[in-house]
Parts: structure tokens; C-alpha cells; sequence
């Protein structure tokens, strides 16, 4: 029996003896690394690449290798420990290689008994949990985040109410109103997206087919091409219930967020690097929400990211600048936040 068989058979029995409560239950980590192989939506080679990049920072065999595995021997129960944990983390919540090496450095600080804790915490599944302060708001596998769940729930709930506080005042200082801007969002309006009052034709705008407003007739103000998506944004996240999920197959260490509209438009997925984003001001973690709602709400595309590019695309391409959900995210941020 080769490493990878030798770790999955080691993960299951952890799993009978790691307790849950009622209405949680844990992974069977085989059964569940088999559905993402058999999903016809996934890359197979993609979803091998889980198990053997963790095996590879393990220091051990491919999960194809033949050669009999030695991870039963006494001597190397601590390595055991540390490479389950570090299988379950790349299949569960796909890290990448430098995450999952500096994981694997992590745990070899810690005792075995704390290392095979934490594996049971990364096989319990994330049941939906209503949140207490927000009744719109559900979260997702944040069991899976061990220590950090507690926290980052907290986290999550307050980067929500940012999130809804920032859009109503969206919905009664923008969305309502005439034609004209004036003071601060005159200003900050013309940094991200130019002249309010410039006609474009909309039919040039590059945003997704998935989600793209339609404006009849094409010929529109920015303000009020700004306006539409916003509108979407507003109407969806405020007025339905939204679900964020903790990790999914394309977090890793370089991305704060992401939506998968196609399956489920009020599904955001967040990992780790998310919570490192700053609470108040720009690039904040409601105003990561908003650029996520914008792609799946309105269709928008990442044509540039950070704050000093998007200023400059107002500039230079005003048609991707209103189709860029970082320009939107900053436009709520400096127009709306506190």
C-alpha cells in the first residue's frame, strides 16, 4: 500500500473518532477527493494535483507509486500525523504548494495530539449556519478554518454589515435623484469613472455576457451606466439572503475572494488572505464583497485591480473603467464608507 492509500485509510479511522454534534458530521475524505475526480466540471489532472502536491511537501511517494508505504512505523507516526492533516487541507480547501509548505513547517512545531485535532476539524463539514446578528446572512464551512473559525465568523458578520450599510447609502444618495452629482460624489464619482454626464454607447462596454445590463437605448450617461450596475448590486445583496462560504477549489494563497454565479449568484467564497484586508477605508473587506457582488450581479470583468490603476483607466479606457468591479468597489468605499 503506497503513502497516499496508507493516508487516506489513517484520515478515515481519524474521522470515526473525531465527536461531532448534533447535526454536523465529517468527510469521508476518499469518497469526497472521488466526487471532485468524477465532477465532468472539474480538470482531473487539477484535482490529482490536490493530493500529490501535498504528498511532495510531505516529502513522500505520489499517490500512483507502487512502492509499499512505511508511514505505519513507529518512528514515523509524527510525520503520519502531519501529512494527513496536510492531504485533508489540499483536498478540502486546494491550497497551494507555498501555503501548504508553510502548513506543513507550522505543524511540525506542534505536538501530535494538537496535529491530529486539527485534522479532525478540517473533516468536519461545514453545515450552513444562520448567522445571529444578520438573518440574510448564512455561512459556510467555516468550521473547516480550525482555530480561526470562531474569529473570522465574527469577521464575516461585520464585513456584512459594512457591505449593507455601504450599499444603502448607495441606494438613497446615488440611485435616487437627477442627473446631476454634486460635493463628494461629484469628486470621487469623476476619479473612477470621469465625466458623469459623458455619453457612451453601451454596446461597446467589455462586461460578461453572463450577467451584462442591458440599456435601451445604448446611448447612456456614465452616471447612469454606474447606476444600473449598482442598482443590480443593491437590489440583490440587500434585499436576499447571501451565503459565504469559507474556502472552495479556487482559493489559494494569492486570492481574497471569489463567486461562482453561474451555480448559485449569492455565493461568495473567501479564504484566509481575506481576513488580512483592512476593516475601514479602501481595499476594506466590504468593499472586496462589493467588487465580488458586481461580477455576479452585473457582469463586470477585472480589468485592472488597485486603487492608483483604476483612477488612471478612468482616464484612458472610461468603457472598461465602468466594466471594472475594482473601480466599483472603490467608488463605494471613498463615496459611501465612513
Amino acid at each position: 500500500m503506497n503513502d497516499y492509500k496508507k493516508l487516506m485509510k489513517f484520515i478515515e479511522a481519524q474521522s470515526l473518532l473525531a465527536p461531532v454534534s448534533p447535526g454536523e458530521s465529517n468527510r469521508d475524505l476518499y469518497a469526497y477527493f472521488h466526487e471532485k475526480l468524477d465532477n465532468p466540471s472539474n480538470d482531473r489532472g487539477d484535482v490529482r494535483e490536490m493530493a500529490n502536491r501535498s504528498l511532495r511537501v510531505a516529502g513522500l511517494r505520489p499517490r500512483n507509486s507502487s512502492q509499499a508505504s512505511t508511514l505505519d512505523a513507529p518512528e514515523n507516526a509524527d510525520l503520519r500525523a502531519r501529512a494527513a492533516a496536510l492531504l485533508a487541507m489540499s483536498i478540502i480547501r486546494d491550497m497551494s504548494e507555498t501555503e501548504l509548505t508553510t502548513q506543513f513547517a507550522r505543524l511540525g512545531k506542534l505536538n501530535q495530539s494538537v496535529v491530529l485535532s486539527e485534522l479532525r476539524i478540517t473533516l468536519k463539514k461545514g453545515d450552513v449556519e444562520q448567522s445571529r446578528k444578520h438573518p440574510k446572512l448564512e455561512m459556510k464551512n467555516f468550521s473547516s478554518a480550525g482555530t480561526r473559525a470562531s474569529i473570522w465568523k465574527h469577521e464575516i458578520e461585520d464585513a456584512y454589515s459594512k457591505t449593507h450599510d455601504m450599499l444603502l447609502q448607495c441606494e438613497m444618495r446615488l440611485l435616487v435623484g437627477g442627473s446631476t452629482l454634486t460635493g463628494n460624489l461629484a469628486t470621487v464619482f469623476n476619479t473612477y469613472f470621469g465625466n458623469p454626464s459623458a455619453v457612451i454607447d453601451t454596446s461597446t462596454l467589455p462586461f460578461s455576457d453572463a450577467a451584462k445590463p442591458a440599456w435601451m437605448p445604448s446611448n447612456q450617461t456614465r452616471l447612469e451606466v454606474v447606476r444600473e450596475v449598482l442598482r443590480r448590486v443593491c437590489k440583490n445583496f440587500v434585499r436576499q439572503s447571501i451565503r459565504i462560504y469559507f474556502g472552495g477549489r479556487s482559493i489559494d494563497d494569492g486570492t481574497y475572494a471569489y463567486v461562482s454565479g453561474k451555480t448559485n449568484p449569492t455565493k461568495i467564497h473567501v479564504g484566509g488572505q481575506f481576513f488580512t484586508k483592512v476593516k475601514e477605508g479602501l481595499a476594506s473587506e466590504a468593499g472586496t464583497i462589493v467588487h465580488e457582488c458586481t461580477h455576479t450581479f452585473a457582469g463586470t470583468k477585472d480589468h485592472k485591480y488597485k486603487d492608483d490603476p483604476c483612477k488612471q483607466l478612468a482616464i484612458s479606457d472610461p468603457a472598461k473603467a465602468l466594466s471594472n468591479a475594482d473601480s466599483y468597489k472603490f467608488f463605494v468605499e471613498a463615496a459611501f464608507g465612513s
